[in-house]
């Protein structure tokens, strides 16, 4: 984590513990519900990488290490099961991910069980800094989630306005709050003895959707969920 942040004591006592707990780090943990009216329709999320990892194995674009934690927001955000999975991926760019028989990137195509769309788009090269972004609309309104900065500095000159400095670098730094308030909620889980949300029960399908869509990018047709 960032040697910036302050520190952040985790203080439970001991008696509060009923049971061992079981938590997954996704990116819901700090999803915040501000009153959608309606049922959403559609979803789009980017996870455009500024630094490509290296590739010893297939991953669909980073599907497994990354996708999932959309594949989990969702079904969080949505409120039911994907049916379908459909997917795209091609090699533009990353010779390393080629020749160990990857992508560098990708599309994927969630149905919902309502007939509502998801659509998620990766890339492994993104030259202004780590972008994730989504947004959901529906038949009232819609949400977004843009980017946050390292600052809120704009410029205003003859060149153009408002224009800011790169993204966050990596993930650490682009989601550093958030992982704050993952151990928050594990913390708030030990002492009261509530269920963990997310939990290993959404861990599970959200990898089963990964799967799918690597399934469905090699065979080039859309793939039953098989949850």
């Amino acid at each position: 984590m960032d040697a910036s942040l302050p520190p952040y004591p985790i203080a439970i006592k001991r008696s509060t513990i009923k049971r061992p707990k079981d938590s997954v780090g996704a990116d819901r943990t700090c999803f915040q519900h501000v009153g959608f009216q309606g049922s959403p329709h559609v979803s789009n999320c980017s996870i455009l990488e500024f630094r490509i990892p290296d590739v010893k194995e297939s991953t669909l674009g980073s599907a497994r290490p990354l996708v999932p934690h959309d594949f989990d927001m969702a079904r969080f955000g949505f409120g039911e099961e994907p049916v379908g999975v459909s997917a795209m991926a091609g090699n533009l760019f990353d010779v390393r991910a080629e020749r160990a028989g990857d992508w560098d990137t990708a599309m994927v195509l969630l149905r919902m069980r309502s007939g509502a769309l998801c659509h998620i788009n990766c890339s492994r090269l993104c030259a202004y800094g780590y972008d994730q972004r989504g947004e959901a609309f529906g038949e009232q309104g819609m949400l977004a989630s843009c980017n946050p900065t390292p600052n809120s500095l704009a410029r205003h000159t003859a060149a153009g306005t408002s224009m800011r400095g790169r993204l966050h670098y990596f993930f650490i730094e682009r989601c550093a709050y958030s992982y704050l308030r993952e151990i928050d909620a594990f913390a708030d889980t030990v002492e009261t003895g509530a269920p963990p949300c997310p939990g290993l029960e959404d861990g599970r399908p959200a990898l089963l959707l990964a799967n799918a869509a690597l399934e469905a990018a090699r065979k080039g047709r859309t793939v039953r969920n098989p949850d």
